[in-house]
């Protein structure tokens, strides 16, 4: 019984340091619908903030796209945006959130959004190519 605990303390431990070195690495940060709002305001005052609605769904090749291009993005931009997830599944269900479309002028999958200083900056709708390049010439031309 004891060799069992130990196992499983063992095993906990390591996983345990593993989800904090993925925190710690240019990981993705997740959020939902229903924390997106309370993130917006931690996160969009000082550095400009990207959520990327998005889907895992194989049927959405632009989401799949997006989300490699969104990862890159983390990485080459990490300490001058903040940079979050939502994923959507399947990706048709975000039109169920009819107040949530009009309010973040939602016309597709994936969506883009900018926020900087708690207000929205942009929404674009469907892949936006070279996610690092994007932004860097959106931050250039809003002076941010």
């Amino acid at each position: 019984m004891k060799t069992l605990i130990i196992i499983s303390t063992l095993f906990l431990l390591a996983s345990t340091s593993s989800i904090l070195f993925a925190k710690e690495s240019n990981a993705v940060t997740l959020i939902t619908l229903s924390n997106m709002d309370s993130y917006i305001k931690q996160n969009s005052s000082d550095k400009p903030l990207v959520i990327n609605l998005s889907s895992t769904n194989k049927e959405c090749k632009p989401c799949l796209n997006n989300n490699r291009s969104m990862t890159e993005a983390v990485k080459n931009l990490q300490g001058s945006w903040n940079i979050a997830t939502i994923y959507i599944n399947p990706w048709q269900n975000i039109f169920k959130q009819k107040e949530f479309v009009k309010k973040y002028k939602i016309s597709g999958m994936p969506t883009t959004l900018i926020f900087h200083k708690n207000e929205l900056l942009a929404s674009q709708s469907g892949y936006i190519g070279n996610t690092t390049k994007v932004l860097k010439q959106f931050a250039k031309r809003k002076n941010i």
